[in-house]
């Protein structure tokens, strides 16, 4: 793909209402999964500058985000499995032993974990980057 000054195509719309995809992306098939964050409004303006440029998408998901990182729920396991030494090398707790202490099935806690950690690595990716060439 080439991108030029000027061209871009699938980026007029982007570049219009001032959105910016988090990255690295990957192109497959000549589609591009997306995840951008950005209030309402802006949405809809994206989707309305990709139709104005017959431009092809698929919305998948939107949900409303707060200047809340992690869900007081999230937090409280965060903070317990950092308490409990869940992320020390080496740990100090098991999955197992600290879906006990939270009483909670492991597997639920395996996917809590997952969730918090995802959040977690896309709100400092940019920054980790930054901060490590």
């Amino acid at each position: 793909m080439d991108i030029i000054a000027g061209g871009g195509g699938f980026l007029k719309p982007l570049l219009r209402v001032g959105v910016i995809p988090h990255t690295p992306f990957e192109v497959r098939d000549g589609w591009v999964d997306w995840t951008i964050a950005c209030a309402q409004g802006k949405v809809r303006a994206l989707i309305a500058g990709f139709d104005e440029e017959n431009i092809p998408y698929r919305l998948v998901s939107t949900r409303g985000v707060t200047n809340r990182l992690l869900t007081p729920r999230q937090r409280y396991v965060f903070d317990t499995a950092m308490k409990e030494g869940f992320y020390d090398v080496p740990r100090r707790i098991t999955l197992t032993e600290l879906a006990v202490v939270l009483e909670v099935a492991k597997s639920t806690l395996s996917a809590q974990l997952q969730r918090i950690e995802s959040t977690v690595h896309h709100a400092f990716a940019d920054d980790i980057r930054r901060r490590s060439p």
